[in-house]
């Protein structure tokens, strides 16, 4: 709303200087957009507020965190790998597909079961060729016994 009163008044200007009305009856034709999405009321933008405009998450003595309303994500580190870190992961949550938690949990216990169910054929597999095996076995020694009884 600031910029479009500051916007207003700058055109009022531009229109002196110029001598010439661009909008018709003294009334702007344009209209204010936002494409935010914000929670107003979770427990981020609740703390912000309540200590006037950021806070300060401590890892340990060394590492620290401040949530605030900055960009780029509103995080800021006290140290930069974990400024990068935190940078990276926001970026690649809001600009990638990215599964929920739940999801990769559920999408890694089907895996496993695949994977289990892989390792059961496998398995099976490994004793037929043993079984076969033996069974050849067999067949060649009764072939020699067949050989010398000839």
């Amino acid at each position: 709303m600031q910029f479009l009163n500051d916007f207003y008044d700058l055109w009022e200007w531009f229109e002196e200087r110029m001598k010439f009305k661009f909008f018709l009856d003294g009334v702007p034709q344009m209209t204010l957009r936002g494409h935010d999405f914000n929670r107003l009321n979770d427990f981020i933008a609740n703390k912000v507020k309540e200590e006037g405009g950021r806070f300060l998450v401590e890892i340990d003595k060394r590492r620290k965190v401040w949530v605030d309303l900055s960009e780029p994500f509103g995080k800021e580190a006290s140290y930069p790998e974990a400024q990068e870190k935190l940078e990276k992961v926001t970026k690649d949550l809001l600009l990638k597909t990215s599964f929920l938690p739940s999801e990769l949990t559920e999408n890694l216990n089907q895996l496993a079961g695949v994977v289990g169910g892989m390792v059961n054929v496998q398995q099976m597999h490994s004793a037929n060729i043993i079984k076969h095996q033996k069974v050849l076995d067999e067949m060649l020694k009764t072939l020699k016994k067949i050989q010398k009884g000839l």
